[in-house]
């Protein structure tokens, strides 16, 4: 496979998810909680309920998170808040109703029609602290997040779904609808949406995948094959649940694991405000990335390549030659192991 690794992995690398398995169910946690770990789990239970893939939803994660960033430097005052507005919470706001108000009035403003839950959870988030819409708090929450609503209200996401057939569609090599649904390529324009904090759309661009007459194209197609054939003989389990681990998206399954570091090290407020932020406006560029190296080759699926050369690869002749059979990768696997 394309040996070049995605950015964001370095970037998560630095905290210990390993150690704090998500257990695959998003759900909100006990109001009088940590007030940021509180309603990223309410953002999660939320994002969960829609059909947005995963842009969006890293999109969506990013501004909630923000929101609660900025609000929280509202009261602290030692850092430059992402939406570049410093605003100052006055005497006798809470700054947990200022990240409760964030919180609420960005998912409001992203998901209007699940306003009468988020409005429950916000009341209910509120009064578990003794809290009412009246503390100064909640103003401060609701204008920072109205900065960061309006801060990517242009940023190109809503516009990223177009018709789009990639040049030179129907070569070897080029990409096109896949089975079983044959849908329309996904937000072509999803590598055009404004940087968080890249200084472009293309600074972490990967390089480009392996000529098709390469000896490792051949190499890889064969290996993608024989490992994710449905009864293989040479997949491994932990190969089975790495796959089985991503079939959610990135957003869902990153922050429940971000809740259970921020538990467990006991972090403050300010402290969770800011693990989320980085990680989900990080999360919203590897995102913006991805897709801008996606629609940059617009290199064709595995299954295209496997139904198209059933396992060879296309040799400068135009022909097709064998490579590695399914004994020699399960005898070069064995060694491996």
């Amino acid at each position: 496979m394309n040996r070049n690794i995605s950015w964001l992995v370095s970037v998560f690398a630095l905290l210990p998810a390993a150690l704090f398995p998500w257990t695959g169910h998003v759900q909100a946690q006990t109001a009088g909680a940590d007030p940021v770990v509180e309603w990223n789990a309410n953002m999660l239970q939320a994002i969960s309920t829609t059909t947005a893939g995963g842009l969006f939803q890293a999109r969506w994660a990013a501004i909630v998170h923000a929101s609660i960033y900025d609000a929280v430097v509202s009261f602290t005052g030692d850092a430059e808040p992402y939406g570049g507005i410093q605003v100052f919470a006055p005497r006798g706001a809470s700054v947990e109703a200022a990240v409760i108000a964030a919180a609420h009035y960005a998912l409001v403003g992203l998901l209007p029609n699940q306003k009468p839950t988020l409005d429950a959870q916000y009341g209910s988030s509120l009064a578990a602290r003794g809290l009412s819409i009246s503390n100064p708090g909640v103003e401060v929450g609701e204008k920072v997040a109205a900065q960061i609503l309006a801060l990517r209200a242009m940023d190109g996401s809503a516009t990223a779904q177009f018709p789009y057939t990639a040049p030179g569609s129907g070569s070897p090599g080029v990409w096109v609808p896949t089975p079983p649904a044959f849908a329309p390529a996904s937000l072509p324009g999803g590598g055009r949406v404004t940087p968080w904090v890249m200084r472009s759309q293309s600074q972490f661009r990967v390089g480009p995948p392996p000529a098709i007459d390469s000896d490792l194209y051949g190499t890889d197609v064969n290996e993608v094959k024989a490992i994710g054939a449905q009864n293989s003989a040479v997949r491994i389990g932990p190969e089975t649940d790495v796959a089985m681990w991503w079939v959610s998206s990135a957003t869902i399954i990153w922050n429940p694991i971000a809740s259970q570091v921020a538990a467990a090290r006991k972090l403050s407020i300010l402290e969770s405000a800011r693990l989320f932020a980085l990680m989900n406006i990080a999360a919203a560029d590897a995102v913006i990335a991805c897709w801008d190296s996606k629609y940059t080759y617009n290199f064709w699926r595995p299954i295209s390549a496997i139904r198209s050369a059933d396992g060879f690869r296309i040799t400068p002749d135009g022909g097709y030659r064998h490579l590695h059979s399914e004994r020699q990768l399960r005898d070069r696997r064995t060694i491996e192991r």
